[in-house]
């Protein structure tokens, strides 16, 4: 529904005369957003990606000092949890710290009702634009960051994985969710909303909004050293539609991160499995 509506008021939309936040929240509803962000085949698809990756990792931590404090994550641009809904339960049986954040308030009081029985879920304003000390943050401070169609907001995406890398503890997980190409849908649709302007990175000289698929590894390989898991691969029926999971790591050697067992990911597998269904759809 919402990508018909967008169609049907695109001209309004090129000409500034049609709020592109009034189609997606309508009257103030997120009824719309939800359905766009979340309750969708292919982003439970991708929610399971990470909710399997974080499990794992919250499964198999090794270091001494991990049974004497939580899981710590951060999630950047959560909105209106379109992979929280899905990831705050699925590690409700561990010990975690969760902050919740988003650069706006609306969202995060409507988040705070809807896990208000995780009172290990935290709330705050963020910008990943910005500097993160003068945000209230501290470097070295989380386990796994996640980010969920934020990093494209970027308006320099290598400065601001090197804030993340900073952000993260010694063998931090990144957890991603991005598209890589430019999708007809999207683009006439969601990505008329503020924030996709004013980039200054490669994308500015290449006329681009959204990385490709080997811009994005090679991002992350930069910043981060190794990945240990993108899905799906380039070559599964679930790679056209244009939506990839990417798990970089940082900090420890590939076979020492938490969720690998005998050099094998564990993720891996439970992503085939749970994505065999995606398959005879896709």
């Amino acid at each position: 529904r919402y990508l018909r509506e967008s169609g049907g008021h695109l001209q309004g939309l090129l000409r500034g005369e049609v709020d592109p936040l009034d189609l997606l929240f309508p009257q103030g509803t997120m009824d719309t957003a939800v359905a766009a962000y979340n309750d969708n085949l292919v982003n439970r698809c991708m929610n399971a990606v990470v909710c399997a990756a974080v499990r794992e990792i919250a499964q198999n931590r090794k270091h001494p000092r991990d049974s004497k404090r939580p899981l710590r994550i951060l999630e950047i641009g959560a909105g209106v949890g379109g992979t929280s809904r899905a990831l705050i339960p699925a590690v409700a049986e561990f010990p975690v710290d969760y902050f919740y954040s988003d650069v706006s308030p609306f969202f995060l009081n409507a988040a705070r009702e809807r896990h208000a029985n995780h009172p290990w879920v935290r709330y705050g304003l963020f910008d990943l634009n910005q500097d993160y000390v003068s945000q209230g943050l501290q470097a070295a401070s989380w386990d796994v960051i996640v980010c969920s169609n934020v990093l494209h907001n970027a308006h320099h995406a290598p400065t601001v994985l090197s804030r993340l890398r900073e952000l993260g503890a010694p063998g931090c997980t990144l957890v991603v969710i991005e598209a890589t190409r430019e999708i007809a849908a999207l683009m006439t649709s969601m990505e008329f909303q503020t924030g996709l302007s004013g980039f200054t990175d490669e994308r500015e000289a290449l006329d681009q909004t959204f990385f490709t698929r080997d811009q994005w590894e090679h991002l992350f390989t930069e910043a981060h050293g190794d990945i240990l898991c993108a899905y799906p691969p380039p070559d599964d029926a679930v790679a056209s539609v244009g939506q990839v999971a990417f798990v970089p790591i940082a900090g420890v050697p590939l076979q020492q991160h938490p969720a690998l067992v005998v050099g094998k990911p564990l993720v891996v597998r439970e992503l085939a499995r749970r994505s065999s269904g995606v398959r005879r759809h896709a």
